[in-house]
């Protein structure tokens, strides 16, 4: 059997509905070379029997069932069980452009290691929420690549798994999804990559993929009810700078520590939203924020995420300000 290009993993879980969508716009693919990893997460609905059925149908399919263990360990099965040069992950109720997996392999060129691509949001019901106006392309080198991490290019947010093309060489030498991390995950994951890898990022706007915002989905769920497992979003971060350092990639981890104080606060508004008095918890969290973060990080952030008042009152354009303090202290621009 020749060996594929692309290994593309796709965890499953309790997604009939969407699931049909989602493998048919993959093998519909103008590139063919592929294997697709169905990951069949303990699921209670259809999605198995759908997994196997097309699997019967094409070749390029292989189907793992397994325990319940979370969107993690299945990906994880995924990766130990690929054989492609590289990787690429998808959610199960997204879908790919026709062209999308031609327009990643097409850009590996260039002494590339990672291709990060573009997207379009839809909403449930398929109408265009969101697509990037600008069509561009550059290369970036790692440091750059963990950077657009946390202060992206073009995008709100880049510490996602679909778009990314990974190369599977760099994965196996340890890069894993940690299944205690419910939420942050990703990023998490891709930090890892690049702290590993030695070449390039190619990054391209062009949109590669469909994402679909779904009201049930866990993030949305959580803004209305608050989840322990989210506080793993904090513990995310103890990790990320824990490897940039390591690995040098950042001289000042202020970027990170932004994003760490956002998670943070973020929760504390949440158990706060829900009436969560766990003072415990709230004490435990700060201690562990105080050992990353200083109070002066701590009044610049609140500087910028609350300058709109300071700037009333000293009669400053708000984004003038906001700018002022985000780019000076955090980024040091």
């Amino acid at each position: 059997m020749t060996v594929p290009k692309i290994s593309i993993i796709v965890p499953v879980f309790n997604v009939e509905q969407y699931l049909p969508r989602c493998i048919d716009s993959i093998l519909n693919q103008s590139f063919r070379n592929f294997e697709l990893l169905l990951i069949d997460d303990g699921s209670s609905d259809n999605s198995g029997n759908i997994c196997d059925r097309y699997a019967k149908n094409d070749f390029r399919i292989k189907v793992f069932h397994k325990k319940n263990g979370g969107v993690s360990s299945a990906r994880n099965v995924g990766i130990d069980n690929a054989i492609g040069d590289w990787i690429f992950f998808s959610d199960a109720d997204d879908e790919l452009f026709p062209n999308g997996l031609s327009i990643l392999y097409a850009s590996i060129g260039h002494n590339v290691d990672l291709v990060m691509a573009g997207y379009e949001r839809y909403s449930n019901d398929g109408k265009l929420a969101y697509s990037m106006p600008i069509r561009s392309h550059r290369i970036l080198n790692r440091k750059e690549g963990v950077r657009n991490m946390f202060r992206p290019l073009y995008y709100e947010y880049q510490g996602y798994l679909w778009t990314k093309l990974f190369k599977r060489e760099i994965i196996q030498l340890g890069v894993r999804f940690d299944e205690r991390i419910y939420f942050n995950e990703d990023r998490l994951f891709c930090v890892n990559y690049l702290c590993l890898q030695k070449g390039n990022v190619f990054y391209t706007t062009t949109p590669v993929y469909k994402y679909y915002e779904r009201s049930s989905s866990a993030i949305s769920t959580l803004k209305k009810e608050f989840n322990y497992k989210f506080l793993t979003d904090f513990d995310s971060y103890i990790q990320i700078m824990h490897l940039v350092s390591i690995y040098g990639l950042l001289q000042d981890a202020k970027i990170i520590k932004f994003s760490f104080i956002s998670s943070y606060m973020r929760i504390q508004n949440m158990m706060k939203y829900n009436g969560i008095q766990d003072l415990k918890l709230k004490s435990r969290m700060k201690n562990v924020l105080y050992q990353y973060v200083s109070s002066i990080d701590l009044l610049w952030y609140y500087l910028v995420m609350y300058g709109k008042r300071l700037a009333k009152k000293l009669g400053m354009n708000k984004k003038s300000i906001v700018r002022k303090f985000f780019r000076k202290y955090w980024f040091n621009e």
